[in-house]
């Protein structure tokens, strides 16, 4: 039981940290294009769903 509970942390923190690393690089992407701006903002909404509920149980 332990080493599940060790599993499950482990995948919830690497998607609570994980998906946080590709913003920077799509944000200078989309910088001086509009289009690219354009199609920023559906990516940034997936990386907010994906990082908000692991989250919830650090409160």
């Amino acid at each position: 039981m332990m080493t599940l509970t060790k599993i499950i942390h482990i995948a919830v923190a690497s998607a609570w940290f994980g998906h946080k690393l590709s913003i920077p690089t799509d944000l200078r992407s989309s910088l001086g294009d509009a289009d690219a701006a354009r199609r920023l903002l559906p990516r940034l909404a997936r990386a907010e769903a994906l990082g908000v509920p692991p989250g919830w149980g650090r409160s």
